[in-house]
């Protein structure tokens, strides 16, 4: 029963499906000829997998400068060892009259925020880039398909 659907199929689109040849080595392709079908077995699977090679924060332009560390650093300590609000942290960065790498003349709490933030950021897209993944490989399953021969 399912063979003889599947010739029903195979019938009703023959005319409007460009064909393949059986094996990737002798492959071409035939368009609305009067081609002989049937069917062989096909090992049908799914592999899935991940990788994060593809960040780029190695690169040379990414690199942080040693002001930048530096700063991160001072901010990094000030609130979580000393306690300092986010507020007071930058009040005290605009009275040492100390600029950003981007240039911020007048810090604010989101300013002092953004750069804690970020770097917490980075660290992680650093860690999930040294992370291995396994590949996944679905259920295996032979498959009769059809094959068109000329």
């Amino acid at each position: 029963m399912a063979k003889k659907k599947i010739d029903e199929n195979i019938d009703k689109y023959r005319d409007n499906v460009i064909y393949c040849c059986k094996t990737l080595d002798n492959c071409g392709v035939v368009y609305n000829s009067k081609l002989e079908t049937r069917l062989s077995p096909h090992l049908t699977f799914i592999i899935s997998f991940s990788s994060n090679n593809l960040l780029f924060d190695k690169a040379p332009e990414k690199e942080l400068s040693k002001r930048q560390i530096a700063l991160h650093k001072l901010i990094k300590f000030m609130h979580d060892e000393m306690g300092i609000g986010y507020r007071k942290i930058a009040k005290k960065l605009n009275s040492w009259a100390i600029r950003s790498e981007t240039g911020i003349k007048v810090w604010h709490g989101n300013n002092v925020y953004g750069i804690l933030k970020r770097m917490a950021e980075r660290e992680l897209r650093l860690q999930r880039q040294e992370q291995i993944y396994e590949a996944e490989i679905s259920k295996m399953e032979i498959k009769l398909l059809p094959c068109i021969l000329e």
